[in-house]
């Protein structure tokens, strides 16, 4: 459903698929580079947070920003629904990468993340923004990859926030091996 221009509306009316119970035979959701706002996000959201047992795996908003309570029902049904491992988030603002981090200190099984900086030069991610969410990457998720887009990507701070996720979710990665082997044993 990538590049559809789909609106909040088509998002409205896919949303009932995922309150039911029966039919579960959606395992991907690709929704990149449509035309969505944070209702797409808050409607879709609320239906997989009504349904936590869906069996969904992966979520696509590349290239879209949900912004505040979008990206809040999104996040909020990967907390909830332990069957979604994938979720590209989309644009973020700096306050988009401090909510996301967090509502992530609940999530407990989504093991890969996306996300895109914001073009808007005023609300660039900070380091305050950068530190809460290796913080939360740190201390709380078990995420074994993210993949981060920044605007200008020739920023020092940007290679750190990098290196530092490429050492958190390493770390994650190396400790899920270990958990794996002793449940072998």
């Amino acid at each position: 459903m990538n590049k559809n221009g789909l609106s909040d509306l088509s998002a409205l009316a896919l949303a009932p698929i995922f309150e039911k119970r029966t039919g579960m035979n959606i395992s991907k959701l690709k929704l990149d580079d449509n035309n969505f706002t944070t209702k797409a996000g808050e409607y879709l959201g609320e239906a997989l947070c009504n349904n936590p047992g869906y069996t969904l795996k992966k979520i696509s908003f590349g290239g879209i920003a949900l912004e505040s309570i979008g990206l809040v029902r999104i996040v909020e049904a990967c907390n909830l629904n332990k069957n979604i491992k994938k979720l590209n988030i989309g644009i973020l603002t700096d306050d988009g990468l401090a909510t996301l981090a967090n509502l992530m200190k609940e999530n407990t099984s989504l093991e890969e993340l996306e996300m895109e900086e914001t073009k808007n030069h005023q609300k660039y991610w900070t380091n305050v923004g950068r530190a809460a969410f290796n913080d939360t990457l740190k201390h709380h998720t078990v995420l074994k990859k993210v993949d981060c887009k920044f605007t200008k990507d020739d920023e020092p701070s940007n290679d750190i926030f990098k290196s530092e996720i490429k050492f958190y979710t390493k770390m994650k990665s190396k400790a899920q091996k270990k958990k794996d082997q002793y449940k072998d044993t």
